[in-house]
């Protein structure tokens, strides 16, 4: 009976777990998510974690246009990532129905936004 019962209470603990791990902070997706967070708070810093340096550089010029077609956008509601070796693309769904695709590198075993366009 306590050998039934620790087995059901680990795969409770392991599901817990599993469940609440979800898209990590530097998953792909966890990193696009934390980029919309940046823009909507205009934390610059946080920005300067989550970009190559080119993108950095591209998105300082057109940064007031981002802000605002993202805000236009919506919440995420979706994203899906597709991860090949050390490049990655998430496709982000918003509230208001709009699509978005993000590239991303893995650079210092960390996940960043690399679009240069």
């Amino acid at each position: 009976m306590k050998k039934k019962l620790f087995i059901i209470g680990l795969i409770c603990f392991l599901g817990v777990m599993l469940i609440s791990c979800g898209p990590g902070k530097n998953s792909p997706s966890g990193v696009v998510r934390q980029f919309h967070t940046a823009i909507e708070k205009n934390d610059q810093d946080a920005l300067s974690n989550l970009l190559t340096l080119e993108t950095i550089q591209t998105y300082s010029l057109f940064y007031d246009k981002i802000k605002g077609s993202l805000a236009e956008n919506g919440k995420i509601t979706k994203t899906d990532e597709t991860i090949t070796g050390d490049k990655a693309v998430v496709v982000v769904t918003y509230e208001f129905g709009e699509k978005d695709t993000f590239n991303l590198v893995k650079r210092d075993g960390k996940w960043r936004i690399h679009q240069t366009k």
